[in-house]
């Protein structure tokens, strides 16, 4: 049985309680079940990218100071789980894997920096990061946002690199419209500006967001 289908009987196997189940057995079944699911994931992720320091990456993850929703749409993202329509035509539910808004090929990567203004958004992103790291641009790899798995130091400058990754990817996976750099530049701000409300920012990202407010 193929994943597709061992993932569908795994679902309504979960769905449907039993009439002589206890709350407490139904529940800790749920548990089992979505953790052999999420098992199966990764087994499936990490065979893809063997060369991934995935113990690196799930500490960036969860290390990472946004919330639990922005957390989620990441994880997304490094697992390979978004509907593209590459991923549907593998499991034979696209016909194709062209995009529907160019001609490109419908993958996660091209989503988020090739597609339309993406290119200019994931451009401004790369010049803000190499600046916080006092690097130059051409050494962002496109592959941080897809596999976070990057070590910096100190922690004040790895947590607002992963910040300012996993805001972008929010943005871009869920808003369904056309992006243009306004729009993420004016979320961003929005979303940094909350940030510095919090009583804890000098101990997460110290003044390492005001890169955010330059122009360029």
């Amino acid at each position: 049985m193929d994943y597709v289908k061992r993932f569908a009987v795994n679902s309504a196997y979960v769905a449907e309680r039993r009439p002589a189940e206890s709350m407490k057995v139904y529940k800790r079944r749920v548990y089992d079940t979505l953790h052999h699911i999420s098992r199966m994931e990764k087994e499936r992720v990490t065979t893809i990218w063997q060369i991934t320091d995935w113990p690196s990456m799930c500490k960036n993850l969860a290390e990472t100071t946004v919330t639990g929703e922005k957390k989620a749409a990441w994880y997304k993202v490094i697992h390979d789980i978004l509907p593209t329509n590459e991923r549907l035509q593998k499991i034979r539910i696209a016909h194709m894997d062209r995009c529907c808004h160019c001609d490109g090929q419908d993958t996660i990567l091209h989503r988020l920096t090739e597609c339309g203004e993406l290119e200019r958004i994931w451009t401004w992103t790369r010049q803000r990061l190499a600046h916080i790291l006092r690097t130059i641009p051409g050494r962002i790899p496109n592959e941080w946002l897809l596999r976070p798995h990057f070590t910096l130091w100190p922690p004040t400058r790895r947590r607002a690199v992963q910040w300012i990754l996993a805001n972008e990817v929010f943005f871009r996976t869920q808003l369904q419209r056309e992006l243009t750099l306004h729009d993420l530049t004016d979320f961003t701000k929005r979303t940094k500006w909350k940030m510095y409300q919090r009583s804890n920012r000098r101990e997460c990202v110290v003044n390492y967001l005001t890169v955010i407010d330059t122009e360029g």
